[in-house]
């Protein structure tokens, strides 16, 4: 993540609660915001195919709309901007959720928020999707562009764009939780759609405002995001700026296991795909991680400054550190990585400590970037992903096609500021943030069962 956050800073807690009240004052930024939308899942199903289309629409004529009044310290204007030349304005829809005072909620396009309850499953204006019903908690983009406002003071929320369709989203019985959209799910509702999303964290006074477009899960279009704040001066602009077209080219274009990662209606990120991670280049991994084991056998030390790791792999095939740093001093043991947790960087970078935390966070990327036996670039990005090396080329490209070159291949991106987000220097609101869905440029629109 970008922003004035130490790098030091790593996530200490589990990645399946979402509650925004539950952060340690040690937590990444990238996982902190994560943490606040995350909830069990549920099976539900559908299938989805591509329609074809003799060719790209003009892009759409567009006006401004009004912001609505801010209100309080934690609103802020959100403006949705129709780029994509291909679908219309009146098929996008806009799902906001997050919690307040406790309670899972979601937002109306007038920036009213509302407990989730799942009797409005039933309730007038209802969704309906292969006979079962859902509550109508997506409303769609005006027109033109739409903006709304941002309700929620109590942590952030998740903003998720679907094009052709809302969101699918079924409420727990007693109304305590619901089930989140994923892209590993057949039967889940929403795998057969096209959508995205944007996630923050916010509290005025207390959370500066920190927020990023979804890429560690998948891509379903192209989205950037601009962050503005008047008082500070602040516009910056993240996301893919490539059109999907092109993007889809460039991961087919890696050949092998991440070909497969081009989906119908998504690109999926390889931590989410058994079949590539059970291919030669997602086993390939393992193999990279052997070496770095072997050779660290032999000794392993890191220093970054105020930390220091000097230790060994031992017989029982884990790293074993002496550590000391501003937090405290001891040791740290480091399980070896599977292939599929360098990718999703998993528990084995997590062992619970702080020291050990920020250590496996360092390690994470290093594979990822190819230059884990490279202590010394670590934080040199002119050395990251080298010709060659066992690397995860998945996030080589996305950052090659995003703004800034900055860009969330796999979680822990944000090791040397590598990631996607923007975080605010204070805990005030943004003046506005302005999402833009990106250019399809010659691919169909995929046809979504509504």
């Amino acid at each position: 993540m970008h922003r004035c956050r130490k790098a030091s800073e790593v996530d200490v807690s589990s990645s399946d609660g979402l509650s925004p009240h539950a952060r340690s004052r040690v937590v990444g930024p990238r996982r902190r915001i994560r943490r606040a939308v995350l909830v069990a899942v549920a099976a539900l199903g559908s299938v989805g195919i591509l329609a074809p289309m003799s060719a790209m629409a003009a892009p759409p004529e567009r006006t401004v709309a009004t912001p609505p009044t801010v209100t309080g310290p934690n609103h802020f204007p959100v403006q949705v901007v129709n780029d994509t030349g291909v679908w219309d304005d009146s098929d996008i829809w806009l799902t906001v959720i997050g919690l307040q005072d406790g309670q899972w909620s979601y937002q109306d396009a007038a920036g009213k928020v509302l407990p989730m309850n799942s009797a409005d499953a039933a309730a007038p204006g209802h969704f309906t999707k292969d006979d079962v019903d859902y509550a109508a908690m997506s409303f769609p983009l005006p027109v033109g562009g739409g903006t709304v406002l941002n309700g929620f003071t109590d942590g952030g929320s998740r903003v998720y764009v679907s094009l052709g369709a809302p969101m699918y989203i079924a409420i727990a019985p007693d109304s305590s939780g619901f089930t989140i959209p994923v892209v590993t799910d057949p039967s889940n509702p929403n795998h057969d759609g096209v959508w995205d999303y944007y996630e923050y964290a916010f509290e005025a006074g207390s959370i500066a405002y920190g927020g990023d477009v979804d890429m560690v899960d998948a891509i379903g279009f192209p989205m950037t995001a601009e962050l503005e704040q008047q008082s500070t001066g602040i516009s910056e602009y993240r996301g893919i700026t490539a059109t999907l077209a092109d993007v889809r080219e460039a991961v087919a274009a890696l050949g092998g296991g991440y070909a497969d990662l081009v989906q119908p209606n998504r690109i999926l990120n390889p931590a989410n795909s058994p079949t590539f991670l059970a291919s030669p280049e997602g086993t390939a991994m393992n193999s990279a991680v052997d070496e770095a084991w072997a050779a660290w056998a032999a000794g392993f030390s890191y220093t970054e400054a105020p930390y220091t790791f000097t230790g060994r792999v031992e017989e029982d095939g884990k790293l074993h550190l002496q550590t000391t740093g501003p937090n405290e001093t001891g040791a740290v043991v480091l399980p070896k990585p599977t292939a599929a947790e360098v990718f999703s960087c998993g528990a084995a970078f997590s062992p619970g400590d702080i020291n050990g935390n920020l250590l496996g966070s360092r390690l994470c990327a290093a594979f990822n970037r190819g230059i884990a036996l490279q202590q010394d670039a670590w934080f040199d990005t002119a050395d990251y992903y080298p010709p060659g090396a066992v690397a995860n080329r998945y996030s080589q490209v996305i950052h090659e096609l995003s703004a800034h070159g900055l860009a969330y291949g796999f979680p822990y991106d944000d090791v040397n500021s590598q990631g996607s987000i923007s975080i605010l220097p204070n805990t005030d609101a943004p003046s506005a943030l302005t999402l833009t869905l990106g250019r399809w440029d010659v691919l169909p629109a995929p046809a979504v069962d509504k």
